[in-house]
């Protein structure tokens, strides 16, 4: 029995460390309050953790078996109602993503150039916040890697530039409002991206591959020249 009181000990230590770990990048990167989550769940472990050890010897008592229990209820409940709750929003960001794409753009946005914002060729001042509209409503998903990092930094001088411009017409100033809205809405799913894809342990992330693919695409096509 003292073996596996060690054994049980151990494991919360190292489960303490993965929510510890997961405490430090929602501070870092997510909101406060989800932050304090991981730092109970990982008090509460090293605190379990070091019980078992120091008590491998004792019998448990009742009360302190019934807050094991609760304790390890919790743990394995709570990441699942989180994963649930984390597909449902991906989801409804998802239909509205594509409800958005099927209103008409604007005329006055069918343009490369507006209020001293150039696009780049073949584009026009909304291919950047569009594209990256485009790429949720097509996968459902995102997650931060340099690439989209980069795009998210660009998309603001589109819709900040030429903002004063819409006032004038109220369907291009809804159109530019809910365009920003979406695509702050995706930039935060991307932290609650990284939050599931963690908590089911996936080894394949779509938007990690397609970043390790466009160095290779830009060395060969530049060997082709």
């Amino acid at each position: 029995m003292s073996t596996l009181k060690v054994i049980t000990g151990l494991a919360c230590l190292i489960a303490a460390l993965f929510f510890g770990l997961l405490a430090w990048a929602s501070f870092v990167w997510g909101p406060l309050w989800f932050g304090l989550v991981p730092v109970v769940f990982t008090v509460g472990l090293v605190a379990a953790s070091l019980f078992f050890i120091l008590k491998r010897r004792s019998s448990l008592p009742k009360r302190a078996k019934g807050l094991v229990a609760a304790f390890a209820g919790i743990l394995i409940v709570s990441p699942l109602i989180l994963d649930i709750h984390i597909r449902h929003q991906r989801r409804a960001l998802q239909v509205r993503a594509i409800d958005f794409l099927a209103r008409p753009v604007p005329d006055m946005f069918k343009t490369s150039l507006i209020a001293g914002y150039q696009a780049r060729p073949n584009q026009t001042v909304l291919s950047i916040s569009r594209g990256l509209i485009e790429r949720y409503a097509r996968n459902g998903r995102i997650r931060w890697s340099a690439w989209i990092q980069g795009q998210m930094a660009v998309q603001p001088f589109e819709t900040t530039s030429f903002a004063d411009a819409a006032q004038s017409d109220p369907e291009a100033r809804v159109y530019v409002s809910d365009c920003e809205a979406i695509i702050k809405q995706e930039w935060r799913m991307g932290f609650w991206q990284w939050v599931e894809d963690t908590m089911e342990m996936k080894r394949v992330i779509p938007e990690i591959e397609e970043e390790d693919v466009r160095p290779a695409l830009s060395k060969s096509g530049a060997s082709a020249q």
